[in-house]
C-alpha cells in the first residue's frame, strides 16, 4: 500500500499528475495573502501530464543516491529521521548543480545521481507552475484540502491537519506523511520542509498567461513553507526565494 514506509526510504512512488492542455490559476488572491508578486494570481496552461514523488525525498532515500554530509544528517538523534524530509540541501550544490534552470542537471547531482540509480533519465525539480498544481490537486484555497488561511493568522488551526509548521511542529520536521494528503494521495506539499522547484524568481503580474513557463535567473524559488514558517509561507500560492 501507498503508505509502506520503504516508499519513505528504498524505494520511490510517484503519481502521474493529470495536466495536460489544462489552464488554471495560479497564485493567491489578495485578500487572503500578502499583496505582492510572489502571490500574484495568474494564469497558467501546462503541456503535458509529469509525474511527482509522493512523498518528500527523505535522508535514507538521499543515503541512496550517494548524499552525504561531515556532520552526518541534521536531525541523526530522532530515532526515526530517516523518515524525516532532507533538510539543508541547495539547489547549486546538491540538487540540480551549479547549473541553470534551463539547462540539464548535473551528473554528480542528487537528480544526476538519481537518473544513473533508477535509469530514468528525466527525473528533475518539478516546475513553479507544475509544483503548485500538483499541490492544488484541484483547489483553489490558500490550503490543498479546500480550507483557507489568511496570511495575518485568521484560520491557521486549518494548517493542522495537513502541514507540519511552526505552530505545531516543536522546530523540528517529521516523519513524511503523517499529515492528511491532498485529493490526488501527495503528502506534505505544505510544510514540513519547504521546496525547491526550477524555477527563479518572476515578478508575476495579473497579465501574465504562459504555457508551461520556465524562469531563469539568479534566485530560485522554494514552495510550501516548512516546520519553522507560518501561514503566510505553508500555502498553495505563496513562494519564497535564495540564492539556491
Amino acid at each position: 500500500g501507498p503508505t509502506d514506509s520503504r516508499y519513505k526510504s528504498d524505494y520511490l512512488l510517484m503519481r502521474r499528475v493529470p495536466a495536460k492542455g489544462i489552464h488554471w490559476r495560479m497564485g493567491n488572491p489578495s485578500t487572503v495573502t500578502i499583496p505582492g508578486p510572489n502571490s500574484q494570481t495568474h494564469y497558467v496552461t501546462l503541456g503535458s501530464d509529469y509525474y511527482v514523488g509522493v512523498y518528500e525525498f527523505t535522508e535514507a532515500q538521499f543515503q541512496h543516491v550517494g548524499g552525504s554530509r561531515a556532520a552526518g544528517p541534521y536531525f541523526a538523534s530522532s530515532a526515526d529521521s530517516q523518515y524525516f524530509p532532507m533538510t539543508g540541501v541547495f539547489y547549486k550544490n546538491n540538487v540540480r548543480g551549479n547549473v541553470a534552470a534551463n539547462a540539464d542537471v548535473a551528473s554528480d547531482s542528487i537528480l544526476g545521481k538519481l537518473r544513473q540509480r533508477t535509469g530514468i533519465t528525466s527525473f528533475d525539480l518539478p516546475t513553479d507552475a507544475q509544483w503548485e498544481f500538483a499541490c492544488r490537486a484541484g483547489t483553489s484555497t490558500t490550503l490543498n484540502d479546500g480550507t483557507q488561511t489568511d496570511w495575518n493568522g485568521t484560520g491557521v488551526n486549518n494548517m493542522n491537519a495537513v502541514a507540519w509548521n511552526k505552530h505545531n511542529a516543536g522546530g523540528v520536521p517529521h516523519e513524511v506523511g503523517l499529515k492528511k494528503p491532498n485529493a490526488w494521495g501527495i503528502y506534505d506539499m505544505l510544510g514540513n520542509a519547504a521546496e525547491w522547484v526550477r524555477d527563479c524568481e518572476h515578478t508575476y503580474t495579473d497579465q501574465d498567461d504562459d504555457t508551461d513557463p520556465l524562469w531563469t535567473g539568479s534566485e530560485y524559488y522554494r514552495r510550501g513553507g516548512s516546520f519553522t514558517l507560518d501561514g503566510w509561507d505553508c500555502n498553495s500560492g505563496t513562494r519564497n526565494y535564495s540564492h539556491g
